[in-house]
Order: C-alpha cells, then sequence, then structure tokens
C-alpha cells in the first residue's frame, strides 16, 4: 500500500479540515495528479468500509464524515467483505476472467472467489459488456466452459484498467508481488539508461503493465506488434538478458518491443530531450501550436516560456504513442480543468487542431486536457511576478463628478496607472506626444493605433467583463533596467553598487535577465544565418564521425559554436544516429544548446562519397546539416526554410552537383527570395 495513503488518512479523515490539493503534493513533493490518484485509492478503502468517499470541488476538500477506525483498519479489512462492495467484486472477477489460459467453468471462478455461483453468474453478465466494450468475447461450449476471445493488445490494455482501479488489487498477495517488484528493478534500470524521470501516476500505470505482461507471458499469450525502430525498443532488445534474468521467463523480442512502445506512452516530468523519431516535426508543431495558443487566448508570454515548451514537447511524443496504439490515460483533473478554465481549454482544442492535422490523427478531449495544464502552470507562473499596471487615460465630456467615479472603479478593480483624464478635444492632441495601452472612454473616441473602449458613466457589468479582458491580458513584467533607470535618476551609485542592486531587486522581484532578444520571440529567417562560409562542398569524410565533425567546425569557425559543442554533436550522434538522419542521403547532426552554441547555426556539408550513418531507410548520406540553437525555438523559421528546400528532389541533385559554396547559395537563395 502507498506510503502517501495514511499520512492523506490522517490529514483529510481525521483532522476534518479544509485542505487545498496543490498544497498537499507541494507538501508531499509530488505532482497535484498523483495526489487525486491517491484519493481515488483511498475513497475504495472508505466505500468498502461503508464511509463516505472524499469530495473534492475545484481543487479544495472538505471531509465531514467522522471515522473512529484506524487505516491499518481499514486496511486490513476481511477479503469477503471487501467482496462485498459490488464495483471491487465485479473488477476482481473480470481480472480473473482475463487471467484464464484457455477454458473455465464457473467452479474455476469460485475457487479463485469466495462468491456464490449465482453471485458469478450475476456478474458475468456485467463482465460480457466490459469486455464487449474493449472489442473482446467471452464464448462458451456447452459441458466445457467460457473462453476469451480478442486482440492480445485489447485484452492487455483492459486487464491494465482494471487492475489500476482495484487499489487493493495486490494487498496480501505476496506471490503477485513479486513481479512487482521486478517491474520496479527493470524500470528503473531503463529509465536510468534512457535518462527520464516518470511522473509517479505513470510509474504506476507502467509497473501495472509489466506485471500484466509477466502474467500473460506465463500463460503463454504472445503478442504480435509492429516496430516502430525507437531508441527505447534498441534499449529494451539490448536488455533482453536482463529482463529474462530478472524475471526468469523466457520474454521474446515482440514482448520487448511491446513494454518499450508502452514507456514511449507514459508521461514524463522530464524527458531528455536528445533527438527522436518525428523530432523535427514535433518541433515545428509545438511552436505553431504555442503561438496559435497564444493568439487565441491573448497571453503573449505563452511563446516566451521555455517552460511551456519543454511541457508540450516532452508530452506529445507519448501522446502521439498512446493515439496510435489505441491506448488512453484518464486525466484526474479534467472536470477541473473543464469548470475551472474552459475558455482556455477550448482554445488549446483549437490550437491542438495543428498538430492533429500533421499527424493525421485525432487526440480525444481528455488527452488534450492534460496539454491545457501546461498553459494552466504557464499562467500560474506568471502570478509569481510583478507586473506592470496598464497606462490608460479616461476620455470624459460628462463632467468632474462622472471621471472621478469612473476613476475610483478602475483603480479598485484593475491594476492601471491613470495618466489623466481628458476631454474628447484635446485628448488627440496629448496622444500625439504620449504613449499608453488603452483608452477608456465615455463618448466615442477613435484613435489610430489606439485600443479604445467606450463605456458608460457609470460602469455597468457589462462594461466590466469588456475591461477585464482588456486589463488582464497580455500583461507585461516589471523592466528591471526600466526601473534602474529611474533609480539612477534620484540617486548616485558606482557600477559595482549598480549592479548589486540590480542583482538584488531580480532576485526580491523574482525577474530573470532582460535579453535584447526574447526566446521564441524573434526567429530569423534562413538568409540571415546561412552564407558561403557556412558551406563546404565535395568534403572528403571517410566516416560518420568525420562529415558530423566537418559540419561543426564549420560552426566553430562561424564563432557560432565553442569546440566542446563539435564533441557534444559527437557524442549525440553516437547515441542518437538513426535519428539524425532526418531523409534519404541527408542527416542533420546537433547537440544541446549548453554543450557550447553561442548563436543560431546552420552549416551545409556536401560529401564527395556517400556515407553509411546506419539508417535502415536513408543510407547513405550525402548532404550534412550541422545545427546550432541556443533555445527551443529561434532557429526552427530558418530551419524550417531549409527543410522545405531539401524537400524538393531537383534541388538535392543541384545541391550535390554544386562545385562552390556560392552555387549552393545561389540555389537556395532562388527559393527564399
Amino acid at each position: 500500500m502507498d506510503s502517501r495513503l495514511p499520512t492523506l488518512f490522517l490529514l483529510i479523515c481525521k483532522e476534518q479540515q479544509e485542505h487545498d490539493i496543490k498544497n498537499l503534493a507541494e507538501k508531499m513533493s509530488v505532482s497535484t495528479r498523483t495526489i487525486y490518484n491517491d484519493i481515488k485509492k483511498l475513497n475504495e478503502l472508505l466505500i468498502a468500509d461503508h464511509h463516505e468517499e472524499i469530495k473534492i470541488d475545484k481543487g479544495n476538500i472538505l471531509y465531514t464524515d467522522v471515522i473512529s477506525s484506524s487505516f491499518e483498519k481499514l486496511t486490513n479489512l476481511d477479503f469477503n467483505y471487501i467482496l462485498s462492495h459490488p464495483r471491487i467484486r465485479r473488477l476482481r472477477l473480470l481480472a480473473e476472467v482475463l487471467m484464464f489460459k484457455d477454458y473455465f467453468s464457473i467452479d474455476d471462478l469460485i475457487k479463485k472467489l469466495p462468491l456464490s455461483r449465482n453471485t458469478i453468474i450475476s456478474d458475468l453478465k456485467w463482465v460480457k459488456e466490459e469486455l464487449a466494450f474493449y472489442q473482446i468475447e467471452m464464448i462458451s461450449r456447452p459441458f466445457t466452459g467460457y473462453k476469451i476471445v480478442g486482440d492480445e493488445q485489447d485484452i492487455r490494455h483492459l486487464l491494465t484498467a482494471t487492475v489500476l482501479e482495484d487499489p487493493l488489487s495486490f494487498e496480501n498477495k505476496q506471490s503477485e508481488e513479486t513481479y512487482l517488484a521486478y517491474a520496479e528493478e527493470l524500470l528503473e534500470m531503463c529509465g536510468d539508461e534512457l535518462k527520464v524521470s516518470l511522473s509517479d501516476s505513470s510509474y504506476d500505470r507502467l509497473k501495472i503493465i509489466f506485471w500484466v505482461t509477466f502474467k500473460r507471458i506465463e500463460i503463454e499469450k504472445e503478442i504480435k506488434i509492429k516496430s516502430s525502430n525507437t531508441k527505447e525498443e534498441h534499449l529494451f532488445l539490448d536488455k533482453k538478458a536482463d529482463f529474462e534474468r530478472v524475471t526468469k521467463l523466457l520474454i521474446s523480442d515482440n514482448e520487448l518491443i511491446y513494454l518499450a512502445q508502452k514507456f514511449i506512452e507514459s508521461s514524463f516530468i522530464h524527458y531528455n530531450d536528445e533527438i527522436t523519431e518525428k523530432w523535427m516535426d514535433f518541433n515545428f508543431m509545438t511552436d505553431r501550436f504555442i503561438k496559435k495558443v497564444s493568439d487565441l487566448s491573448g497571453c503573449d508570454f505563452f511563446i516566451e516560456d521555455t517552460r511551456l515548451y519543454e511541457g508540450v514537447i516532452n508530452h506529445l511524443r507519448p501522446a502521439y504513442h498512446r493515439v496510435m496504439s489505441h491506448s488512453q490515460i484518464k486525466n484526474p483533473m479534467f472536470d477541473y480543468i473543464i469548470n475551472s478554465f474552459s475558455e482556455l481549454h477550448g482554445n488549446v482544442c483549437e490550437g491542438i487542431k495543428i498538430v492533429e492535422k500533421n499527424l493525421g490523427m485525432i487526440f480525444s478531449e481528455n488527452e488534450v486536457s492534460f496539454f491545457t495544464l501546461f498553459f494552466v502552470a504557464s499562467i500560474e507562473k506568471q502570478k509569481r511576478y510583478p507586473t506592470k499596471p496598464k497606462k490608460i487615460i479616461i476620455v470624459c465630456d460628462s463632467g468632474v463628478s462622472t471621471s472621478q467615479i469612473l476613476r475610483s472603479k478602475l483603480e479598485v478593480n484593475f491594476d492601471v496607472q491613470i495618466l489623466g483624464t481628458l476631454g474628447k478635444r484635446t485628448a488627440g492632441d496629448w496622444l500625439d506626444k504620449n504613449e499608453v495601452d488603452l483608452v477608456i472612454s465615455t463618448v466615442n473616441f477613435e484613435y489610430p493605433g489606439k485600443t479604445c473602449i467606450k463605456v458608460t458613466p457609470f460602469v455597468t457589468e457589462e462594461d466590466m467583463k469588456k475591461l477585464y479582458v482588456k486589463l488582464n491580458s497580455k500583461k507585461e513584467k516589471v523592466d528591471i533596467l526600466e526601473m534602474m533607470t529611474i533609480i539612477k535618476q534620484t540617486v548616485s551609485m558606482d557600477e559595482n553598487q549598480s549592479k548589486k542592486l540590480k542583482q538584488e531587486l531580480m532576485r526580491y522581484l523574482r525577474v530573470s535577465e532582460p535579453k535584447i532578444k526574447e526566446k521564441g520571440v524573434y526567429q530569423p529567417m534562413l538568409v540571415e544565418v546561412l552564407h558561403e562560409g557556412l558551406i563546404k562542398v565535395n568534403s572528403q569524410a571517410k566516416t560518420r564521425d568525420d562529415a558530423v565533425r566537418a559540419s561543426g567546425q564549420l560552426l566553430v569557425d562561424n564563432g557560432l559554436a565553442k569546440s566542446s559543442y563539435v564533441d557534444g554533436m559527437l557524442e549525440n550522434v553516437a547515441v542518437n544516429g538513426t535519428y539524425i538522419v532526418i531523409a534519404p542521403g541527408i542527416a542533420m547532426p546537433h547537440a544541446r544548446p549548453e554543450t557550447g552554441a553561442l548563436d543560431i547555426g546552420l552549416s551545409i556539408v556536401t560529401l564527395e562519397e556517400p556515407v553509411v550513418f546506419g539508417h535502415p531507410q536513408n543510407d547513405p548520406v550525402s548532404i550534412v546539416v550541422g545545427l546550432c540553437a541556443v533555445d527551443h525555438q529561434s532557429h526552427l523559421k530558418a530551419l524550417s526554410e531549409l527543410v522545405e528546400i531539401l524537400s524538393d528532389e531537383e534541388k538535392i541533385k543541384k545541391i550535390n552537383k554544386a562545385l562552390t559554396s556560392e552555387e549552393i547559395m545561389s540555389i537556395i537563395n532562388s527559393d527564399v527570395i
């Protein structure tokens, strides 16, 4: 039983105080999703002992039922007593039905579960309906019994879902816990090798998937599955001996590929963002997706939020694989998202269509809600930073008292700096010389390039809604440089004092060092980052590493990267050689920014003789594109333009035949100009 449950039981059910899901998650150093999952488990125990279940309202909990029994008594219920709860009883029956190798009878089920014949016959009707939902049949044969018939993947999906829904599945079952221990050992091993970190709920789900797989192998039920040629699959296949040593089972390659694909489908807290299959497509789609949601929501900071970008792209890969394998996970916060962030969720649903169109598939709304959470987190993060008040003027010809009422309402309800109250005739002249974010007027008033909102003099509820939308969107963080300029106008400081004050203010206000080019905002075009000095023709590279080194050295020679970046490229290609070959004959090696990237850069190397990189379809390579990126987004426009050029077979032929770098630039410029 999870070690958090006793603590949650005491906090929620014994103290009878109001709790916030977010605070509980922080207190226990887990995600809010994990707390929702734990409460689901706790509710099963409470219901089995005839207590009220824990209700959650907009992330808050207040449990008022009086419980005298201890947590130990709650978890050591008599087996028959647990089975008296209809839902748990039927789940147990369904799990047992799915674990028979061949035909089984009612008597076989009675041996597994201490239930009456009539109860089992009655519950089997429910079981049959549940099976049908997963396209699985339960056929019967006179004098022989029942048999489960269906696709092995569907059977495993249902068995996994069934066990996950029953939090007491493994209580007091030492023999079953053995395979769970094996699953944990193997998951830790594979996670360390791949450098990934699983969320608690995903880790728990994968443990059950591994357990189900081992149990199905034990009864000689094999799975047939198509390889996706991912690095997870390669790792699992390489670890075959370890899997068989730990589990003491003979495990086929198909089973290892299946487990690897389930591993990919899991959500990660952090995913080592080395390149994987579709890595370039996922980056382009993520960028466009976030920009679309930003436009729809009026939140410019989405584009600049590196953590949002990482969260979306890390979740996109497993979500895509879940859809492709017809596997689904439920978001325990789905109702909360729909109720509390309906408009934002609607914008995310609209934005995700960009991704769906490119991938040729549809995400369920439940799956999309996970993406919404990343945008919610981005908004919440903004609240931790001080923001600039909106600069506004009031245009009002109705008299001083009316303008004062309007001014007071604005100052009380919104974070605004009112620069003045002007009449309609003088407002235009004032705006010719001054800057404001918004004009609020009680009369018909327009000024070129400025947003003007007309309200009634006494501000109705409808007016307040209009103002709220405009005054609470696109908020800017406090500008530390602007603040320092104001301070220096009144206080004399030397350079060291100024630097120290700026650092202290940044720490106190929790703002970052301002940059000339904000991440994710400015994306230069291809012609701005590629020139003849970054192109080398007919390189005499003999090996893959020689070809990669040649493309990286061009970046170093042009001041775009340190020599350590080339080492990073070589290390990366050693691990991900297959994925850097993005198309027939074209490779795109790169490394992580922190290995020595100095600026956005692209280099092109054509090879005198093609080189084998190790890709099953796209070898050998004749064009190597070195990529240098300082963040996730700023290089994408230039890269997108180059990829479009390299998608043209005629241009590829011309590039391969080119004898000079100038000739290649001419081919590229003829396409982008």
